[in-house]
């Protein structure tokens, strides 16, 4: 699809192309049509050029593609089949000069060709290979053009089984030179370590911005490559350094050559990459050579020294075993410690003292925080150095092991320090960069040993737990109060349900004591009198018409014993009657019993208040109003009384106390008849205070009256059933 889609580009820009205009563009100088201003989604310019080929064409399914050079620059090409309008496909090659119309685009990084109409020629001598300024080369200015380098071979790549690469550096400087592999007369390892000059087409190593990235070299033939001075015959021949050594400074301007050093290997990975230590020296080296080796392993190393990762490491090295020395034992020391040790050599402008132990086989503990799955070949661990966070690669083997490490344990790691330098802060040009993490390289999963492990009890169950908690105090507190509303409910008709049979015992109980001192009224009163009568009915039948003075005294008499009946029964039935619920307050109830009692006697009643009147419970009061009732019926009736005194006093508590004094006859105390004798007045009086909690005192002495003090305190008072309001309670008789 992507090739079909660039052929149809190509088509339609030709179609553009010449229907847009009939006359070709005049010929230009390729320096002056590359300096044309050309950009996705504007029209692209139609050119004419004209140079010669300086490498053999490319085909490919985009079609072919050469360069071309002329006095003032190079520029790329792209031919469509259709295209070529004079001489034939076989002349089109190196050494060719041709004559090309098309339009210019972006290309992938320089501006690019396409051409509608290509003309052949004839043949023409290459440009001559010009000298390479390095800062133009490196800046992508020289992409297309024939140059020539000096530079010194380091190592090389088998790209693929037509092509080699050839690593060059010249003037501190690496990049990359193609060329075909069949163009080399001896091995390429041969070549290692010798100076040479290249002679090639420079290309661009760019990315999908289109940014310019490295350089790359195309050399075409074997008169390409000149060897200046040969690599020494043994590899190992080259100057030896200490491993402290490797990257300082030296006065000799040989940077690019090959240079030996030995120490212990520290772990191995990936087959060609190891670590060599030395003290408290280390050093990252990239084999080519295809050896082994293993940790513990005394190894003499010769290579390239290489910065590209911010500190001194050797790169197309190749080692041999040396004869084991002293075993290898790792540092112990904590990662912190190290980026202190660093921080503090950069602060001071000095070498580290004790080393910077980049590249050493440490050992330290730390609390684990997590294992990541493999990806590209390693998987990471987490692990705090107190607030130091430090990342432990190992290689995706080791993952089942590590993943079953808990969060919390404390680990002792063994592994190779790789002190980082900072790669989100841009630092100024002149500032030394900044160590601020350590990654820790670990070769196996025995390398990782757990200390100890957490306390089951961790934060995480804590907050856990503490949620459940709360969870079941909240429901604790819901059940509650449904509980207590209910409780609230059923209590509220259980004081219902015991109020109700309180009021109908007590309602039963005293209507059996007034039944039965109504029959003690009925019998010591009415019936006596109803019987009295009879008997005087009795004698005037007797006396008949032989005495009719007899008979009229008798019937004189009935009469008023009838009379005295009436009177009996008449209280008999006031007692029966309810006591009106009428009136605001105890007070005025108790004023209008006296009025209707003195109305019906002949008899004065004063009543009166003290105290604070407050409410008085409509069961206290109509008992209270009985009580009152009794003291002063049995004030007229027995004590022929012609004052009565009542009193009522609030109690600030709460209680009420009731007070009733006569000045009738007065009695002797004890002398009274009770309920044996038929007679219930005082009993029943003291009873009704008795079941409200109260007390009555009865005190007379003959000839001065007697004294009532019935008492219900505050306390013996009805309270409000649970569920009622918190209101004062019903309103008492009057």
């Amino acid at each position: 699809m992507a090739r079909g889609t660039a052929l149809a580009l190509i088509a339609s820009l030709v179609a553009y192309s010449t229907a847009a205009a009939e006359a070709a563009p005049p010929l230009r100088p390729i320096a002056e049509v590359l300096a044309l201003p050309v950009n996705d989604g504007q029209v692209a310019p139609r050119v004419r050029v004209r140079g010669v080929i300086t490498a053999e064409p490319n085909n490919s399914h985009l079609g072919m593609r050469l360069c071309i050079q002329d006095d003032t620059a190079a520029a790329r090409i792209r031919v469509a089949p259709k295209a070529l309008a004079g001489g034939t496909w076989d002349a089109v090659q190196s050494g060719t000069e041709i004559d090309v119309t098309g339009v210019l685009t972006p290309g992938g990084y320089a501006p690019l060709i396409v051409a509608e109409r290509l003309t052949v020629l004839g043949r023409k001598p290459l440009p001559e290979p010009q000298p390479v300024d390095f800062d133009q080369l490196f800046a992508g200015g020289r992409n297309g053009q024939r140059v020539i380098v000096q530079g010194v071979i380091q190592g090389y790549r088998p790209a693929d089984g037509a092509r080699t690469s050839l690593i060059i550096a010249s003037e501190s400087r690496r990049f990359v030179a193609k060329l075909p592999t069949q163009v080399l007369d001896v091995a390429p390892e041969r070549l290692v370590d010798s100076l040479v000059t290249l002679t090639g087409i420079v290309s661009a190593v760019r990315n999908t911005r289109g940014e310019f990235l490295a350089p790359v070299l195309d050399v075409a033939a074997a008169d390409d490559i000149q060897v200046l001075e040969e690599a020494p015959s043994d590899p190992f021949g080259c100057r030896e350094l200490p491993l402290a050594g490797i990257a300082r400074f030296r006065s000799t301007t040989d940077r690019n050559r090959r240079i030996r050093t030995h120490g212990i290997v520290t772990g191995s990975f990936a087959g060609d990459v190891f670590y060599l230590q030395e003290g408290k020296d280390g050093v990252r080296v990239q084999a080519r050579s295809g050896e082994r080796v293993a940790r513990g392993d005394a190894v003499e190393v010769a290579g390239f020294v290489d910065m590209s990762l911010g500190s001194g490491m050797l790169c197309e090295a190749i080692c041999r075993p040396l004869p084991s020395g002293e075993p290898l034992q790792a540092i112990p020391i904590q990662p912190a410690k190290i980026l202190a040790t660093n921080a503090a050599a950069r602060g001071s402008k000095t070498i580290a003292s004790v080393g910077t132990f980049n590249g050493c086989l440490i050992e330290f503990t730390g609390k684990h925080v997590e294992s990541e799955r493999p990806i590209g070949g390693w998987c990471r661990m987490t692990v705090m150095d107190g607030a130091t966070a430090v990342t432990a690669l190992l290689p995706e083997e080791a993952f089942d092991s590590i993943s079953r490490i808990q969060s919390g344990s404390v680990l002792r790691c063994t592994g190779i320090a790789d002190v980082k330098t900072s790669f989100l802060t841009v630092l100024p040009l002149d500032q030394d960069p900044v160590s601020d993490r350590v990654d820790v390289l670990i070769q196996t999963a025995a390398d990782v040993a757990v200390v100890s492990v957490p306390s089951w009890w961790t934060p995480q169950r804590m907050r856990y737990a503490l949620a459940a908690a709360a969870m079941m105090i909240a429901a604790a507190m819901v059940v509650i109060q449904i509980l207590r509303r209910r409780i609230v409910a059923q209590a509220t008709r259980l004081a219902e349900q015991i109020r109700s049979a309180r009021d109908a015992a007590v309602e039963h109980e005293t209507a059996l004591r007034e039944r039965t001192r109504l029959a003690s009224n009925l019998h010591d009163t009415v019936l006596q009198t109803v019987t009295g009568i009879g008997f005087q009915l009795r004698a005037c039948r007797t006396a008949g018409d032989h005495d009719a003075e007899s008979v009229t005294s008798h019937v004189h008499f009935a009469e008023r014993m009838v009379e005295h009946a009436v009177q009996q029964l008449r209280g008999t039935v006031w007692a029966l009657h309810t006591i009106p619920a009428e009136g605001p307050s105890f007070t005025d109830a108790l004023q209008n019993l006296a009025d209707r009692l003195e109305s019906e006697h002949a008899v004065r009643i004063d009543a009166r208040a003290e105290g604070q009147e407050h409410g008085v419970p409509e069961a206290v009061a109509g008992n209270m109003l009985l009580v009152a009732k009794e003291a002063i019926h049995n004030a007229v009736r027995h004590g022929h009384a012609s004052l009565v005194d009542v009193k009522v006093t609030y109690d600030p508590e709460g209680g009420i106390a009731l007070a009733i004094r006569d000045d009738g006859v007065g009695f002797e105390p004890g002398s009274c008849p009770g309920s044996a004798a038929g007679h219930f007045g005082l009993e029943g009086m003291r009873d009704r205070l008795l079941r409200m909690g109260g007390s009555l005192d009865v005190s007379s002495t003959p000839g001065e009256g007697t004294r009532v003090r019935a008492t219900v305190p505050g306390a013996c008072l009805p309270a409000p059933v649970l569920g009622d309001s918190a209101e004062p309670g019903p309103r008492v008789l009057d």
